[in-house]
């Protein structure tokens, strides 16, 4: 998983069906969860996109201009505020680290 500062996220690709995958500019892969697990705290990272779900993300608007990704959330491991704090996925438990705003 890259954490350079030129990791940035930039591509929604969409599939047509309300599902998007997340595409990094710098590498070219996809966010995925590790190992297509289901559970909660389960890392979320950078893979080549081989076609599985775990790539596919649905990203719901507050209203506010932040999104939420439907069913599991993707959020900060312990709602950390540092640079190169783990992602995971998390059930949505209504925390600000669940928030995402797309630029």
């Amino acid at each position: 998983m890259s954490t350079a500062d030129s990791a940035v996220v930039v591509q929604y690709t969409d599939n047509g069906d309300g599902w998007f995958r997340i595409v990094n500019r710098n590498s070219g892969k996809v966010l995925g969860v590790h190992r297509m697990s289901i559970a909660d705290s389960a890392r979320v990272a950078q893979y080549a996109d081989n076609g599985t779900t775990d790539h596919d993300w649905r990203l719901l608007d507050d209203g506010s201009g932040w999104f939420r990704n439907f069913g599991k959330v993707l959020g900060v491991d312990r709602m950390s505020t540092a640079d190169s704090a783990q992602v995971v996925q998390f059930s949505d438990n209504g925390t600000a680290d669940h928030l995402w705003r797309m630029r």
